[in-house]
């Protein structure tokens, strides 16, 4: 990392300010510093100098959130370090000025006049039209400070345009359909499929879940991509992806899920991590991370709501903040070129490492399922006592039960109880519970049948086995 691209951006916070009232004294700010607004919205505006005193392509973002302006110097790279600092410093300084300057009665006739303004412009304006047609292209345009975020914004769309042009839904695509396109499913994942792991970060359940993330993937490589560089940032959003998908897949009951929240979420660990470092300038650290904390909090206990994959989102998140003190070393100022080398080397062998220990990690879910397939193997053999032919005698049944019939139950309850031992998640847990009891009435019923055939005719024997019976159907209705 060098200077300039930690000074690319800072952010200007609004305390007692509404919304419309930055936007006023930021339009005031620029036109004070002789630059030019464009694409003026209520969301903020892009700033550059009539006379071409920035380079083509060069600009100063202004994005205004709740409590904060962001500022970011968009740069095609033909302009220095210092003078990408001094046009946001200017900025800032001037802001702060004429903050003091206006008042709540000037401030409020000139959002009217702007707000008529914008609607003119709207209206009438083909220029404008045009301009903000190139500035939404410039998100998707790779250049220096601003390479990998966009291609990653990229190739997720594109995966989801491939998506709905093959046939999914753009609203909500069914299950077999993600799968189809490379989702994750622990039991999939795990049991051979890893490749999983990587593609479900591009997959995306409709297009609104592609918008918000794309959104945020957006806002946090515009402040981090710079600080990182070009390797790092894509290493780490591979990384965080896998995290997050790993940590999905171990944790989750059998879910399908998809999204690129993992791998966003790891990012915002990352830029988390760096903000508790001397890496960011004193100035802006405390703010940036009382933000970064708050996004996240609101993010998480968002995600407590049903259909969201909180467990991918900690995952990415704890996985980006030891990515980001993985990166810290090679990053500050006096790094020498060699130690950097040495750290990029560090990032490879940590993705190994990551990849590595998931074959490692002891997985419940493929475990129990291995056991479920002997379970069957074992109740089908169980099971044939009835098709043993009528025309049977009754010691011929009796041998049967013996041998084979309560063996297999039996073996086949000792395999569910041990199942109790993998830690299940909460419903496959519960479900085996129902197994467990279904196997419990199996021996008792098998049991019945053996006294029957050997001369056990009662009513109570008869009545005992009809109720086993009407068990096991309501257990199987349940489990099926």
């Amino acid at each position: 990392m060098n200077e300039s691209s930690e000074k690319a951006f800072n952010f200007i916070s609004l305390l007692n300010l509404t919304g419309p009232q930055a936007l006023v004294i930021a339009v005031e700010s620029a036109k004070a510093l002789h630059l030019k607004p464009r694409y003026i919205t209520a969301l903020g505006f892009s700033a550059e100098t009539p006379s071409g005193l920035l380079n083509e392509g060069d600009y100063l973002q202004v994005l205004i959130e709740e409590s904060r302006i962001l500022l970011h110097y968009i740069s095609s790279g033909g302009i220095s370090i210092d003078g990408q600092q001094k046009h946001i410093n200017a900025f800032i300084e001037t802001f702060e000025e004429i903050r003091h300057k206006l008042h709540e009665p000037e401030l409020s006739e000139k959002y009217q006049a702007l707000l008529h303004d914008m609607e003119q412009a709207k209206n009438t304006d083909h220029t404008g039209a045009s301009e903000q047609t190139t500035a939404f292209k410039d998100l998707f345009r790779p250049r220096e400070g601003y390479f990998v975020t966009p291609i990653l914004i990229g190739i997720n769309i594109l995966i989801f345009i491939l998506m709905v042009a093959s046939g999914v839904s753009i609203m909500s695509p069914g299950t077999e359909e993600l799968m189809n396109w490379g989702a994750n499913l622990g039991p999939v994942t795990l049991a051979g499929q890893w490749w999983r792991l990587i593609s479900c970060c591009f997959i995306h359940i409709g297009i609104i879940h592609l918008a918000l993330n794309m959104y945020a993937l957006l806002y946090i490589g515009a402040i981090l991509e710079p600080i990182l560089g070009r390797f790092r940032f894509f290493s780490a959003y591979i990384l965080a992806g896998i995290c997050g998908s790993l940590v999905s897949a171990l944790w989750n009951d059998p879910v399908v899920a998809a999204g690129a929240s993992g791998a966003i979420f790891g990012m915002y660990g990352v830029y988390l991590a760096l903000l508790t470092t001397n890496l960011i300038d004193r100035s802006r650290r405390n703010d940036q991370l009382a933000s970064m904390v708050t996004f996240i909090g609101y993010n998480l206990i968002f995600g407590l709501k049903g259909g969201i994959d909180n467990a991918a989102h900690i995952g990415g998140l704890l996985g980006g903040a030891v990515i980001g003190y993985a990166f810290y070393p090679g990053l500050r100022p006096t790094a020498t070129e060699d130690f950097k080398k040495k750290s990029s080397m560090a990032i490879i062998i940590l993705a190994l490492g990551v990849m590595s220990a998931a074959y490692f990690i002891p997985n419940r879910m493929v475990s129990y399922e291995s056991d479920l397939k002997q379970f069957t193997e074992l109740e089908s053999e169980a099971l044939k006592l009835f098709d043993i032919p009528e025309t049977a005698s009754a010691e011929m049944r009796i041998d049967f039960i013996k041998t084979k019939g309560l063996p297999n139950w039996e073996k086949c309850l000792a395999i569910v109880e041990q199942a109790k031992e993998h830690g299940l998640p909460e419903s496959m847990a519960n479900r085996n519970d129902v197994i467990i009891e279904y196997c419990k009435t199996r021996i008792e019923s098998y049991e019945l049948i053996r006294n029957i055939y050997a001369g056990d005719t009662t009513a109570v024997a008869m009545s005992q086995l009809d109720s086993c019976n009407a068990q096991l159907t309501k257990l199987l209705d349940s489990l099926n």
